[in-house]
């Protein structure tokens, strides 16, 4: 939902050129499907948080229609047109839940959200960030099954251990219901 469809086509180039993945590899195995160009792809919209059971609808009918496991929605922010709070959280995580349930075979369903601005601590280092850094309501992580948090390695790590910071990340704090 941030990028267009021939940013992700590039980057899933690069990627298949950076580790020599041939694309018969992937026919019939991922889909990448930008909601940019979409009219209006939002899993909710309005003040209320307002369910779009028609997104869900040909989102569920593409998922049974290519016998789909896993689903990556990316980034949440954008998929909703509603504000990021409990009530409306707690709702897409729901749907979600229930749209992954209902197919044919069940499906993964994996948000990826946006955490808050990570303050500074005194020393004018950022401070690793944790679960409770998620922006919005906190609604979603109790509506998920596994919670993570992707923590990018501080310049120091990174020489520590003889490598550019920025290539690397660990999973922080985990939660899981």
């Amino acid at each position: 939902a941030e990028d267009d469809q021939s940013t992700l086509r590039a980057r899933a180039l690069a990627v298949c050129r950076n580790y020599g993945i041939e694309q018969s590899e992937l026919v019939g195995q991922l889909w990448l499907q930008s909601g940019v160009d979409w009219n209006k792809f939002y899993l909710a919209e309005g003040v209320e948080g307002d369910i779009r059971e028609d997104v869900f609808g040909q989102i569920t009918r593409f998922i049974e229609a290519n016998n789909i496991d896993v689903v990556i929605f990316d980034p949440l922010q954008d998929l909703s047109d509603a504000p990021e709070t409990n009530e409306v959280f707690r709702k897409i995580g729901r749907r979600l839940r229930k749209m992954a349930s209902e197919t044919s075979k069940g499906v993964s369903c994996h948000i990826i959200h946006h955490l808050r601005k990570t303050a500074i601590s005194p020393t004018g280092s950022s401070i690793a960030p944790t679960i409770n850094d998620m922006r919005g309501g906190s609604a979603l992580r109790g509506t998920s099954r596994f919670n993570r948090v992707l923590v990018g390695m501080s310049k120091g790590e990174g020489e520590t251990v003889g490598v550019d910071h920025r290539n690397y990340f660990r999973i922080g704090e985990i939660e899981s219901n």
